[in-house]
């Protein structure tokens, strides 16, 4: 299980990443978008991955995994939800920096991986 707070840590390790807010929850962002936050009930976890990387997630591990949309006349992919008491800090730091790398301008990835 992890928390509020590993959250925090896993995102803000990466360049540009900043705490902010999404409709008055705690969000981390990069150029302004948002990449990871918790929903409402601050047990579950909003990972703005790729399609392709949810779809690979939810094959994965169904029972752990659901997408998330954006509703409306044309329904929108956002990412995937997660409850935080179903992942290991290990599990989180992966699917952030996937939310982060997804989210981030290519520029900024590039002179991260250029660092590591």
């Amino acid at each position: 299980m992890v928390t509020m707070e590993d959250v925090r840590e896993s995102a803000l390790r990466f360049p540009e990443a900043e705490e902010s807010t999404h409709f008055g929850m705690a969000a981390f962002k990069v150029d302004g978008r948002t990449f990871v936050g918790p929903e409402r009930d601050e047990r579950t976890l909003g990972v703005a991955v790729a399609l392709r990387t949810a779809v690979g997630l939810i094959a994965e591990e169904p029972d752990m995994f659901e997408e998330i949309w954006r509703p409306g006349p044309q329904p929108s992919f956002v990412g995937v939800r997660v409850a935080l008491a179903d992942i290991d800090r290990d599990r989180l730091d992966e699917l952030v920096e996937a939310a982060w790398r997804h989210k981030a301008p290519k520029q900024t990835v590039a002179a991260y991986d250029e660092t590591r």
